[in-house]
């Protein structure tokens, strides 16, 4: 598996998985910028967040670009559609995150989420799924 495989194999499980994937591949000083009520996120804030707000039962992405900012530092930037499981309701953001290697080891150092309002609707997050 090539480091851009495992970088979006990553990001994908950071969507899907529990608290304790998060714990385990979050840099210490992590920050993450959510959509209120969330806003800014330390990696022990984020924990407790997630505690509270399950995880994704399903995420694609879209546009994904991957930037080489160092040879130890890469960011991932994509258009997000997720959902949860039983509800109809679909989240879209425009989405970056970036990891960084510290002795060998890829982790999450930053993470964004701005809402993709185009997308999501101008009264809300949130937008009914709509099957094609």
């Amino acid at each position: 598996m090539t480091i851009d495989e495992m970088l979006w194999d990553k990001e994908r499980q950071f969507w899907t998985e529990a608290t304790a994937f998060h714990q385990q591949h979050m840099a210490d000083e992590c920050l993450l910028l959510l959509p209120p009520p969330a806003g800014v996120l330390t990696r022990e804030g984020f924990g407790s967040w997630l505690s509270e707000n399950p995880p994704w039962a399903g995420i694609r992405f879209g546009g994904r670009r991957l930037l080489a900012m160092h040879e130890r530092v890469l960011m991932l930037a994509y258009n997000a559609t997720a959902h949860r499981r039983n509800d109809p309701v679909t989240y879209r953001a425009l989405v970056s995150s970036l990891y960084r290697n510290r002795d060998g080891e890829w982790k999450m150092a930053f993470h964004q989420q701005t809402l993709d309002e185009l997308f999501s609707g101008a009264t809300g997050r949130f937008e009914r799924l709509r099957e094609p």
